[in-house]
């Protein structure tokens, strides 16, 4: 097999999260790269956009200014739930 198509047979999560949806989704993504290279006349997989829900966004602002500062996702450490709405209370920006 080329290289291309292992590289494209390696793929990444939509969902961004670890689930059965997400193993589900990248699977229909990496059955296209053997399909197209082997000339297959066979439709692609119907492959679909994640929906980010708009509740997140704070939690997601919140972890990339964490992230950038060199610290933890707040589910990787022990914090009290007070301490936990005190970071989420500030502005982020």
């Amino acid at each position: 097999m080329p290289v291309e198509w292992a590289r494209r047979l390696w793929t990444s999560e939509i969902l961004v999260i670890a689930s059965m949806e997400g193993a589900n989704e990248s699977g229909r993504r990496a059955v296209d790269a053997p399909l197209q290279e082997s000339g297959s006349s066979a439709p692609p997989c119907q492959a679909f956009d994640r929906y980010m829900p708009p509740e997140w966004d704070t939690f997601r602002q919140l972890d990339d200014r964490r992230y950038a500062a060199g610290q933890p996702n707040l589910f990787d450490v022990d914090l009290t739930l007070d301490q936990i709405k005190t970071l989420l209370s500030q502005r982020i920006g």
